[in-house]
């Protein structure tokens, strides 16, 4: 009977870990499509905004998102070289 309840409590527990991670996992990528869109709004304007301004939302779109599994699981954010690539491209 304990082995049982253990094991009932075991996948519960695994249960919400994964719904948890799941909602987190949503969550991150509707801020992603929000971030795009703001970007998006950035190149077709009129005014010329900062590189420094790009640079930053798209490090947070192009960054490694947390699902909450793994603790201590954080990415490096985008190397430089290649955002200004893109910055580049876009003018």
């Amino acid at each position: 009977m304990g082995v049982a309840t253990s094991i009932g409590f075991y996948l519960l527990s695994q249960g919400v870990k994964i719904t948890m991670s799941r909602f987190h996992l949503s969550t991150d990528y509707e801020e992603r499509a929000q971030l795009t869109n703001v970007y998006l709004a950035l190149i077709n304007a009129e005014e010329n905004y900062p590189t420094e301004e790009k640079q930053i939302i798209l490090q947070s779109i192009f960054s490694r998102s947390e699902s909450g599994l793994i603790k201590g699981d954080s990415g490096p954010v985008m190397p430089n070289n290649f955002l200004t690539q893109i910055l580049k491209n876009t003018k």
